[in-house]
This record gives C-alpha cells, structure tokens and sequence, in this order.
C-alpha cells in the first residue's frame, strides 16, 4: 500500500498545474529578474581587508599563541586573500579606536580569545565566525598534537619535541582548514543573499506540496479523504508515503533551479557541493512539514491554508534580505530572535557561510536548527492527525 499511494500521489502531483508553477517556475522567472536587476550592479571593485586590532594577553599561552599565528596568517599583506588589516595594540587604545569606527572590531587574545564590535554588519559577521573557526581549529591542532606525542612516546621518545609538534599541526591545520579566501568582490558580494534567499524560498514552498498531498487523506477536507479513512488502512503509511513523494517533487525542481542558476546564470555556489546539497535536502524537508504542519490546522479552509503557506515563506524571505540585504543585517542586530526562528533566514544564512568559507560552526547551527524546526512541526502535525480518527466501515 505504502509503494501503490507513493506513485499515485506523484502522478496527482505532477498534474497539479499550480503547484508546477510555483514550486519550478517561478522560481525561474524570479532569478532570471533577480540576474537582469543585478548583473549590472553587483560590486565588482576589491573589497579593503577589514581593520581590526589585536589586544595581547601579558600571560603567553599555547591556545593564545595558536590563536595570534592564524590571525597573522589572515592578515599576511602578501597573500592574495587578505581578509584582515591587523595591528595590535591596548585595550584601551582598542576601545578608543572602536567607538570611532577606525575599526571593525577588536579581539583580545588569550587562553580563550574574545571579540568585541560596536555593531553589526558583514565585517562583524566575519570577524566573528573566523575567530569561532581557528577556536575549532585550536582544538584540534591540540588533539593532533597530543596524538603524535603519545605516538612518540610508544614508540620509545620519552622527551618529545612538544613545541615542535604542535607547530607542525598548527601549520597543517591552519594551511588546511582557515580558508576564508577570496572575500573581495564576488565572496562579499551582498547580491549573492537575494539568490540565496531565491533557494530558500523554493525550498519552503515544498509546504505547498506537502500539504496537498497530505490533505487528500483528511476526511474534514474532501471526499477523497473520506474514502482513504474508511478504508482501514494505517494513516500513517498514507501520510508518510504521501509526504515523502512530495518531497521527492520539490527535490527535483530545486535540481532544476540549481541547473538553471549555475550553467545559466553563472551564479556561484562555492566549493562546498555536498554540504550544499545537504542543506537544500534539510532546508526543503523543513518546508515540507511546515506544509503538514499547516495543513493540520483546524478551523482554516484549504484556500487560506495555501494563501498562509505563500505570505509566510514570503514574509520570511523579505526579512531573510531577498528585497534588500540591510533588511538581513537589520533584524540580525536588532531582533535576532525572528531571524533564529525564520527558516528561511536559516537556509540563507547557511549557504552564505558555506560560500564565503566563514565557519563550518554557523553552518552547521544553521542545519541543526533546521532539523530541530523540521522536529518540532512534524511531532505537533503528527499528534493532530492522529485526533482525526474515523470509523471503518
């Protein structure tokens, strides 16, 4: 039964005119204006490394000293990569220099090294996410080093160069993993969070489609579904079965909008293709129990459970920065709580940490977060569905 209503919910869906249009179309039409509004003012000049200023610690630490080489390395003029103009400086002259903007933002380094900015923005944003990726690198150029010295030791070495080894660790680590390369022009290239937001729409109006699929089997919505409740039949297979060709669907018109945006419109997605594709198969499995969720609601027509599907994925695009990018950078310094529970603003925010090389860490809150969305909705869809109960006949 599970496999006969898997494919005849995908032969429904397909022929569902509207539901094409606005899961495969018009996101199509919407990049290729996004492409033709954009091409021409996307900002194409070298983007300054961002100033900031490095308070040292009177107490030399390994972490603090792990920390200040890759700092150095992100601020080496002579690398084509440049992401920080560093000097280092007082506290108190680090204060001073920030509350007149001369900076972005200061770090003091220490064992536990901390940022501290006046605002936020992209330089600030990016600030933070490296120093939260070479804390994640420390620590594992310590459990590297500590690896080779206990290696050392069985091996018949009971004096190990200690300083020696973590410096090799340190500089395999660092030269691997602090990639936030290439940030001027296109990596910082506020534009990219409109396509982004493109994607993470699309991948919400997987509710669409989702709630479609699972509102033939309610016996409240149509007749449909009160032939498949008298039938005596699992709900959950029918559900379950239902929703994961609804998922299947919109997994394909992402396909599409990918294809469409990269070989097409030339729109760079980074290096990152798998952490990618994982993204989009949470971010659309997201809007797929959203669409449950909603269609689980009582007291609402389908109509106006369709029309409150599209105004909040919409709404959630507006303030994920898809009419503007100062909008993102607005509610994230002002109310970042909406953002945090946005999942558009989820899925945004994680392709461009991917993109611009920022930190594995935000990319990764961003896809938890997701699946703890995606958790939330689907247990609350699942109890109010199993209250629909009817009899078999």
């Amino acid at each position: 039964m599970f496999a006969h209503n898997f494919l005849y919910t995908l032969k429904i869906l397909l022929g569902r005119r509207s539901l094409v249009f606005w899961t495969m179309a018009f996101p199509l039409i919407l990049a290729t204006l996004f492409y033709l509004a954009f091409s021409n003012f996307s900002a194409s000049s070298q983007f300054e490394p961002i100033r900031i200023a490095v308070v040292r610690s009177e107490e030399k630490t390994e972490n603090s000293e792990i920390f200040e080489s890759a700092i150095a390395t992100l601020s080496d003029p002579d690398q084509e990569t440049q992401v920080f103009k560093t000097h280092y400086t007082t506290a108190a002259k680090a204060k001073q220099q920030l509350a007149d903007n001369k900076i972005a933002g200061y770090i003091i380094s220490s064992d536990q090294p901390s940022v501290h900015i006046k605002e936020n923005g992209i330089e600030q944003t990016i600030l933070k996410s490296a120093v939260d990726e070479i804390l994640v690198d420390t620590d594992i150029i310590q459990h590297a080093a500590a690896k080779q010295i206990e290696i050392e030791m069985r091996q018949g070495n009971p004096n190990p160069d200690v300083q020696s080894i973590t410096q090799e660790a340190a500089d395999a680590v660092l030269n691997e993993d602090v990639k936030i390369k290439d940030i001027s022009g296109e990596h910082l290239d506020p534009i990219m969070v409109e396509f982004y937001t493109l994607l993470a729409m699309v991948c919400m109006y997987s509710g669409t489609i989702g709630m479609e699929a699972v509102s033939k089997h309610q016996a409240n919505v149509n007749a449909q579904g009160k032939r498949t409740s008298i039938t005596g039949v699992k709900k959950s297979t029918l559900v379950f079965s239902s929703a994961l060709a609804s998922w299947l669907i919109q997994l394909a018109a992402l396909t599409v909008v990918f294809l469409f945006t990269y070989h097409v419109l030339h729109i760079d997605y980074g290096t990152h293709w798998m952490q990618v594709i994982l993204l989009t198969c949470v971010g659309s499995l997201a809007g797929l129990c959203f669409g449950i969720f909603v269609c689980t609601l009582p007291k609402i027509s389908q109509p106006n459970k369709d029309s409150l599907i599209i105004t909040l994925t919409m709404v959630g695009s507006f303030l994920s920065g898809m009419m503007g990018v100062d909008m993102k950078y607005f509610i994230d310094k002002n109310m970042p709580l909406v953002n945090k529970l946005n999942p558009v603003a989820m899925i945004t925010d994680g392709y461009y940490a991917l993109y611009t090389n920022i930190g594995a860490a935000r990319f990764y809150e961003d896809l938890f977060s997701l699946l703890i969305f995606s958790g939330i909705l689907l247990v609350i869809a699942i109890f109010g569905l199993r209250r629909q109960t009817y009899d078999s006949l």
